[in-house]
């Protein structure tokens, strides 16, 4: 459960066969609503140019260092690709990290399309392309769910006379009452 505002942390998790996976792309779809705030890391790397891990997990895979112009950049939105290139599994490895991970965050935007109801779920898809000798492989496809909860506020205004019938007398005095109600799953602020 997020709210507007928040920071989302996905992880791809790439399983790849030992062997060579040629023209590795990672595609993820932001729903509408969200923007990409950064890659937190590629099999641990935390900085561009992202390299595979000498020992624990994801030391299985080797390939040629992911720029920065291979990932997306900041403030990204929609479609965001992360171009990986060849990978190589070790196929004596340790079968205990055969996943290939990408973390990264992105940010529930405010006035972005997200409809305001007090439970909205949005869905991000992400696709794995490569190409195998006979030619491109199957996109294998996942997504994940994630539920937005907001405010969701009404407002009633009322009036009554001092005197307690419908009709103001010259200098009478009238008590509003403005009444604000949450309806929704979220706090509001100011």
């Amino acid at each position: 459960v997020a709210r507007i505002g928040d920071f989302i942390t996905y992880r791809l998790a790439l399983n790849l066969s030992g062997g060579l996976t040629r023209n590795l792309q990672v595609q993820d779809i932001l729903p509408v609503g969200m923007v990409f705030v950064d890659t937190v890391s590629i099999n641990g790397d935390t900085t561009a140019n992202y390299t595979s891990p000498a020992t624990g997990p994801g030391s299985n895979f080797a390939y040629a260092p992911i720029s920065s112009a291979n990932v997306p950049a900041a403030g990204q939105t929609g479609a965001l690709t992360w171009t990986i290139g060849d990978v190589v599994n070790d196929p004596f490895g340790d079968p205990t990290t055969d996943a290939l991970v990408i973390i990264y965050r992105a940010r529930i935007l405010p006035d972005a399309g997200i409809p305001h109801v007090a439970s909205t779920t949005l869905t991000n898809t992400v696709n794995m392309d490569y190409e195998t000798a006979a030619g491109p492989a199957v996109t294998r496809t996942d997504n994940a769910l994630i539920t937005i909860v907001q405010p969701d506020l009404t407002v009633a205004k009322s009036a009554v006379a001092s005197g307690g019938d419908t009709v103001l007398a010259a200098d009478e005095i009238v008590t509003y009452t403005v009444d604000v109600i949450n309806n929704g799953d979220s706090p509001a602020y100011d």
